[in-house]
Formats: C-alpha cells, sequence, structure tokens
C-alpha cells in the first residue's frame, strides 16, 4: 500500500524506525540495564521476605507442637508410645533447628 504513494522509498519507513530504535537503545542501553537490574532486585527482595515470613510461620507452629507434644509425653505411660513420641519429638526438634538455620541464611 505504501509502494504506491511514495514508490521506492517506502524502504526508507521501516529503515528509519529500526535506525532511531537502535540508536535510543545504544545511548540508554546501561540507563536500561541498570532500571531492569533494580526492578529484578526489589522483585527477589519482596520474594525472600514472603519466603522468611513463611518459615517464621512454620517454625512457630513447630515449636507450637513440639511444646504440645512435651505436654503430651508427661501424660503418657506406654513405654511403646513413649518411644513413638521420642521419635517423633526427635523429627520435630531437627526440623526446628533445619528453620532456624534457613532463617539465619536468608
Amino acid at each position: 500500500y505504501l509502494h504506491t504513494l511514495v514508490g521506492v522509498y517506502a524502504l526508507l519507513i521501516p529503515a528509519t524506525f529500526t535506525g532511531v530504535v537502535g540508536l535510543l537503545y545504544t545511548l540508554f542501553r546501561q540507563r536500561l540495564k541498570g532500571y531492569l537490574q533494580h526492578i529484578e532486585t526489589e522483585r527477589l527482595n519482596k520474594d525472600f521476605q514472603n519466603i522468611r515470613g513463611t518459615l517464621e510461620r512454620a517454625q512457630m507452629f513447630l515449636h507450637a507442637f513440639n511444646s504440645a507434644h512435651k505436654a503430651d509425653k508427661a501424660v503418657s505411660k506406654n513405654t511403646h508410645g513413649e518411644q513413638q513420641n521420642e521419635s517423633s519429638q526427635d523429627v520435630v526438634i531437627e526440623l526446628e533447628e533445619g528453620f532456624e538455620d534457613m532463617l539465619e541464611r536468608l
């Protein structure tokens, strides 16, 4: 369609557009790169904060579970049940320590 209006010079329109966009990119490349890195850093910080909050809530849940489990263990009299309670308590303690380690690393 454009060829009928301007003839052979129709190719100058897309070439000019490509040249202007390339020139703008060349001039503002560092600024654009810094801006995109800043956006990515903010997104990662927000993700880490969400992960940290989730781990803290899980740690509080495990701590509450461990405290309740200790109270149940004090009431329990069955030796076989005590062995299961000790095994479950060991798992909870290991998980709680793992959460503490992850929170420190974040």
